[in-house]
């Protein structure tokens, strides 16, 4: 197969999603940067029989994907890899691997699916945008944030205040929080 992966910014190329098939699967690909976040991202949300990826990509986007709440590199694309299954560096890869040498670090990753995460993968979609929405605004507190989202109440979940910062709370909490959010704003 030849072309692009991706049809537009967030959605893989059908003939792709058509080769693969509904049978489980792995990605294992040295990836373009300006590809690798995109493309990651609409496998582990949109395509739950992506088991797993073993890719080659920019070192700093590495560390997004496996930053803890509270640190600069925390953000959207950390809670939805950590949320739906394990990150890992499995080496750093200095520019002179590579011919013509890029001007950054690259980093080979591992990301393996949590096996319960495999089903509805519509809940991952709202998951996802709802985490991204949330982290437009990182520097503000949680109540105006959902405010702008939601013109119901939400029912705070144990653990979260009003008053916090998307940036400073877990995985697990976004996560508990996008669930309050879509049961109040999405599904009604």
């Amino acid at each position: 197969m030849e072309g692009d992966c991706l049809q537009r910014k967030r959605v893989i190329n059908p003939e792709i999603v058509d080769a693969v098939g509904s049978e489980p699967f792995k990605l294992v690909a040295n990836l373009p940067y300006h590809a690798a976040t995109p493309l990651m991202l609409a496998l582990m949300t949109k395509h739950p029989n992506c088991t797993g990826m073993f890719v080659t990509i920019q070192h700093e986007v590495v560390q997004r994907f496996g930053a803890q709440s509270g640190t600069k590199e925390y953000g959207t694309i950390s809670v939805i890899a950590q949320q739906l299954g394990s990150v890992g560096t499995i080496a750093k890869l200095p520019p002179g691997c590579f011919w013509p040498q890029p001007g950054v670090a690259s980093a080979m990753m591992r990301w393996v699916r949590q096996p319960d995460h495999t089903n509805d993968p519509d809940w991952w979609v709202s998951f996802a945008e709802i985490t991204q929405q949330l982290f437009q605004s990182r520097r503000k507190q949680l109540a105006g944030v959902v405010n702008k989202l939601c013109t119901s109440q939400i029912d705070w979940p144990d653990g979260i205040a009003p008053t916090d910062r998307i940036d400073a709370l877990s995985p697990d909490r976004v996560q508990a929080l996008c669930r309050a959010i879509h049961e109040i704003c999405y599904t009604q």
